[in-house]
């Protein structure tokens, strides 16, 4: 097992400085890995309003240009696309954190755009750390040891393979990045359930 302080984000000085205008910045989260920021806005091409591949290029190309809003390690070719929105004229794409191709859950980094401008930025990205991707556990087993452990009687795993990704577990001061497999159970009218 491998844990890692967190050591805190920079500033968002120099990214007020390369965007030429003032930013408000929000910081939050258990272990600091949440971001926003706010201003006046970068301009983007005017198409991101209404495609959303080029929304997602101008996506890509900000957290190129300012890969230093990430957590420490987080490169920006470790980002895959999501999803896009557009609500009430604000186009909002969001990217996924990855590790050796692997979805880190609840991490990701979002721009939102509003009359072709970048306005908002979300970052919440957890720092790099290596993560075995190819656990040798079979489906069937991790679906069944999934029910076993939820512990309701009549639960079985809803359609499909259970789904490997990166499982973050953070305390005040550590992060444990773990590969996990995620399991969706139907418990019926008890409800839905994920187990990891």
């Amino acid at each position: 097992m491998i844990v890692a302080l967190l050591v805190a984000l920079p500033t968002a000085a120099s990214f007020t400085r390369r965007s030429g205008a003032p930013w408000i910045e929000r910081r939050g989260g258990p272990v600091g890995a949440f971001r926003a920021l706010h201003g006046a806005g970068i301009p983007v091409e005017p198409a991101a309003m209404t495609d959303p591949d080029v929304a997602f290029a101008a996506a890509e190309r900000f957290w190129s240009d300012n890969a230093d809003l990430l957590s420490d390690g987080v490169l920006p070719g470790d980002l895959s696309f999501a999803a896009t929105s557009v609500f009430r004229g604000v186009r909002i794409v969001r990217l996924a954190q990855t590790i050796e191709g692997l979805e880190v859950l609840g991490a990701s980094a979002t721009v939102a755009m509003v009359n072709g401008r970048i306005v908002l930025v979300l970052s919440r990205t957890f720092p790099w750390q290596p993560v075995d991707p190819h656990p040798s556990v079979p489906s069937a087993l991790v679906r069944r040891s999934a029910v076993l452990a939820l512990g309701t009687r009549g639960v079985a795993a809803l359609a499909g393979e259970p789904r490997l990704a990166i499982l973050p577990l953070a305390g005040d001061d550590t992060l444990d990045l773990r590969a996990a497999f995620e399991v969706k159970l139907d418990a019926g009218v008890a409800g839905r359930f994920t187990a990891f």
